[in-house]
């Protein structure tokens, strides 16, 4: 789990599951695991995921933030969005975590409300200032806007902060490859392999 949550915060989402496979794979339920598999998803632009491992986190620590994360979601599948939002406001505005802020985006972002993911990403990356997330979701929100510019600038400043993040570079390559910038893509690609 340590491993993981490292891959995790280093920008490496996917060495991250895939580290964690072999404990969800069989059937060990923990909580934190699911967790960080949760965060995990949600970096990889998997929000359906992302919540299916979060309400599964939350069923195993009744009385934790991650419960009332997954009576929120709950509540959002049942159609019942309203109130669904307003607990994870809630729950994002007293938790010192960053699992609320998470889940809350992954939803909006499921919704394509990009307006509200933005707001909820601003709440998250003023907890974690640092942080290269914050500024990876704001650009995968951006780009889901049709905001191409202003996403590429999210994802460089996330390099900006570190430059090891993966999955901000594969965006930034995914659009260049879109814009027909075979050269900047090539040599992004590179400088992650070197």
């Amino acid at each position: 789990k340590l491993l993981a949550d490292t891959y995790l915060r280093m920008g490496q989402p996917e060495k991250a599951l895939g580290t964690l496979r072999p404990l969800l794979e069989r059937g060990q339920r923990d909580a934190a695991a699911l967790s960080i598999a949760g965060q995990a998803y949600l970096a990889t632009g998997r929000p359906i995921d992302a919540e299916g491992m979060f309400t599964a986190a939350a069923k195993l620590k009744p009385g934790d933030i991650l419960v009332r994360t997954a009576l929120a979601m709950t509540d959002l599948a049942k159609g019942n969005a309203p109130a669904a939002f307003d607990a994870l406001q809630t729950i994002a505005s007293q938790d010192s975590g960053d699992a609320a802020d998470q889940v809350l985006i992954s939803a909006h972002l499921r919704r394509q409300e990009f307006d509200a993911a933005l707001k909820a990403i601003d709440h998250l990356a003023a907890k974690m200032p640092t942080a290269p997330g914050p500024l990876h979701l704001r650009g995968v929100t951006l780009r889901g806007k049709g905001e191409t510019e202003a996403a590429r600038a999210a994802f460089e400043q996330a390099l900006k902060l570190a430059p090891k993040h993966i999955v901000s570079t594969a965006a930034l390559v995914s659009l260049d490859l879109q814009e027909r910038k075979l050269d900047q893509a090539k040599a992004r690609i590179e400088a992650v392999v070197a």
